[in-house]
């Protein structure tokens, strides 16, 4: 079954957001740059190691931070989503069309994946104030009470999406940069 049949009926589904996120890494050859495999796979999970060896579990400030920030970011990223869709139109004048139409395609379907990595993390957040286990369960195979471990995991994930979220602003910042830097030139 292919991904666009399981998706046809459902009004939520996402995987064709992360689908063409993915397919925007690319080359040519259709396979992916080692590049960019560090920038957005190995440095985020070594950032989220280093943050989660020394931080550990965020205190209330931290995670305070992290959900204004979050919460900021999709608004910001929903505005550029308006942007990018009226600069199609405006990109007709530029002599470049079909490259600047694709970056333009590109930076839409990263911008729509950096809004859904914001609302996972935002999830994460709202699963790190819960204690979904009795205070009184502590875990046999590791000695430790199931909600502090249930912090701990959910702590990996909202350090590991709100890294992913500034390196994804990172590339987008610099997708936008290019677009309009063209029309400044241009004008």
């Amino acid at each position: 079954m292919e991904l666009n049949d399981r998706c046809a009926d459902s009004k939520i589904c996402f995987m064709h957001i992360y689908k063409d996120h993915r397919e925007t890494f690319r080359m040519s050859n259709k396979k992916f740059r080692r590049g960019d495999k560090w920038t957005f796979i190995i440095i985020p999970i070594l950032l989220t190691i280093s943050l989660f060896i020394l931080v550990k579990v965020p205190n209330s400030n931290i995670i305070d931070f992290i959900t204004v920030s979050i919460s900021i970011f999709v608004g910001l990223f929903l505005n550029l989503l308006v942007l990018l869709l009226t600069t199609i139109k405006a990109s007709e004048n530029i002599s470049d069309v079909k490259g600047r139409k694709e970056l333009i395609s590109q930076t839409f379907k990263n911008v729509s994946f950096a809004i859904l990595i914001g609302v996972f993390a935002l999830i994460m957040v709202f699963l790190f104030n819960m204690s979904p286990f009795p205070d009184t369960l502590i875990l046999p195979c590791c000695c430790l009470n199931a909600n502090y471990l249930f912090k701990w995991i959910i702590s990996f994930f909202i350090y590991l999406l709100t890294i992913e979220i500034f390196i994804h602003l990172l590339m987008i910042l610099k997708r936008i940069y290019s677009l309009y830097d063209v029309d400044i030139k241009t004008s």
